[in-house]
C-alpha cells in the first residue's frame, strides 16, 4: 500500500503544480472601440467607462467625435453587459507616439486587468513632425470585476 501512493506522489503533485500555474488566470476578449491622435486629454489616463452618462460627459467635453457621431457611438454600447476602457498618453511634443495593442485577448490574474496594450514613443532616430499630439484609444470589454489595470511593459 506505501509503494502504491509513493508512485501516485508524481503524478498528484504534477497536477496540482499544472492547476496552479492556471488558477486565477482568465481570457477576457477585447476590441478596440476609438483610435485617435488627437483626444485633448493633457495628462497619461487609463479609465474604465461603465455608464452611458459618463461616455457621454467624456465624448463632449474631449470633442473626440461631433455631436452628430456622438449619438451613433453612444448606441453601438451595451454598458449592461460590456465596459470601455479609455487609455490616453497625454500631451505629446511630436508626431510618432502611439497606443500598440497586440489583438490578444486580456487577462485576468489575481485580481488584476491586464491589457495587451504598450504606450509606444517614436523611434529616436527618426524626424518627428514638431506638433502636439494627444494620443488616445478606447476598447470595449465585456464586464468584468478587477482592482487594477495593468499595461504590457515596454
Amino acid at each position: 500500500m506505501a509503494k502504491r501512493i509513493c508512485n501516485l506522489l508524481p503524478v498528484t503533485f504534477l497536477i496540482a503544480v499544472t492547476g496552479l500555474t492556471g488558477c486565477g488566470s482568465k481570457k477576457i476578449p477585447m476590441q478596440s472601440f476609438y483610435t485617435a491622435n488627437d483626444c485633448a486629454i493633457s495628462e497619461q489616463t487609463v479609465l474604465k467607462i461603465e455608464h452611458q452618462k459618463q461616455l457621454d460627459e467624456i465624448l463632449k467635453s474631449r470633442s473626440l467625435f461631433s455631436s452628430s457621431d456622438r449619438t451613433s457611438v453612444s448606441s453601438q454600447v451595451d454598458f449592461e453587459r460590456e465596459l470601455l476602457i479609455l487609455i490616453a498618453m497625454g500631451n505629446k511634443p511630436t508626431t510618432g507616439y502611439f497606443i500598440q495593442w497586440s489583438n490578444e485577448p486580456a487577462t485576468l490574474e489575481n485580481g488584476d486587468l491586464h491589457l495587451p496594450v504598450e504606450l509606444r514613443d517614436p523611434p529616436p532616430d527618426r524626424i518627428q513632425a514638431q506638433v502636439i499630439t494627444s494620443p488616445c484609444q478606447i476598447f470595449s470589454l465585456p464586464k468584468t470585476e478587477y482592482r487594477q489595470i495593468k499595461l504590457r511593459a515596454n
